[in-house]
């Protein structure tokens, strides 16, 4: 048996709700930790980072987070990803 057009709608609406909360969770702390080299303080300067600025713009914004310079952004530039920064549901790209 298939279901209704009022089921169906149902089923969309609530996919829909499950997609959207999972697209704008953010990584929190313990995700940025399993970046290579960012450990507790590096995680808390890229969230502080991110709530006091509205986010990254680009990639390379993450340089201009305290403790965070161009050799440290050589080493994580390649684990990540704007999407990252901004999505738990896409973690490394």
């Amino acid at each position: 048996m298939g279901m209704t057009s009022k089921q169906f709608q149902g089923f969309i609406r609530l996919a829909l709700e499950l997609i959207d909360r999972a697209l704008s969770k953010t990584p929190d702390n313990e995700d940025l930790q399993k970046l290579n080299g960012v450990g507790q303080k590096k995680a808390e300067q890229i969230i502080a980072y991110r709530d006091q600025n509205g986010g990254f713009k680009q990639i390379e914004d993450l340089t201009k987070v305290t403790g965070i310079g161009e050799k440290t952004f050589e080493k994580l530039k390649d684990q990540l990803s704007l999407k990252f920064l901004y999505s738990r549901i896409l973690f490394i790209t």
